[in-house]
């Protein structure tokens, strides 16, 4: 801010400096030398410059109006995207507690599916071994069988 308020003086001093410096700081004549048209050029010289320094000043003033309403739009702006920031990182928190929930149910899903593998694999080992012996009676069921009906026909027979 204090800038921008000692911008204006010290180009208001360089404009009047200049002014001063284009007709060397009078009219050109000796002193004690009185000049009307002279006169009337300085004075008209004078206000041309009063005028140009309030346009120049008035000119600066609208260009710190525009700024600084740039610069609340640009702070509304970034209050905006602050908001939205939080918000997105309070969504990832979410979604990271929640990716993390989902990798521990997936590891115990696995040591599950493993354990179950294992059964299985127990299970099919009982079923055949089961299956084996099955047959096994049953073979040996079917010979007795065979020796018993050979039996009943040789006593029918004598």
């Amino acid at each position: 801010m204090r800038r921008a308020a000692v911008f204006p003086a010290l180009l208001l001093c360089l404009l009047w400096t200049g002014a001063q410096g284009e007709d060397g700081g009078g009219t050109g004549k000796k002193e004690g030398d009185f000049d009307i048209q002279g006169a009337q050029d300085q004075s008209s010289s004078q206000t041309q410059v009063s005028t140009d320094v309030w346009a120049e000043l008035k000119e600066l003033r609208d260009m710190a109006i525009e700024q600084r309403i740039k610069i609340q739009s640009l702070e509304q702006d970034n209050t905006a995207t602050q908001v939205r920031l939080t918000a997105s990182e309070s969504k990832n928190a979410v979604l990271e507690a929640r990716m993390s929930f989902s990798e521990k149910d997936v590891e115990e899903l696995q040591r599950e599916i493993t354990v179950l593998e294992s059964r299985m694999s127990f299970s099919e080992k009982d079923v055949e071994e089961l299956q084996r012996e099955i047959t096994g009676r049953k073979q040996k069921h079917h010979k007795k069988g065979n020796v018993v009906n050979i039996k009943i026909q040789r006593h029918v027979f004598v």
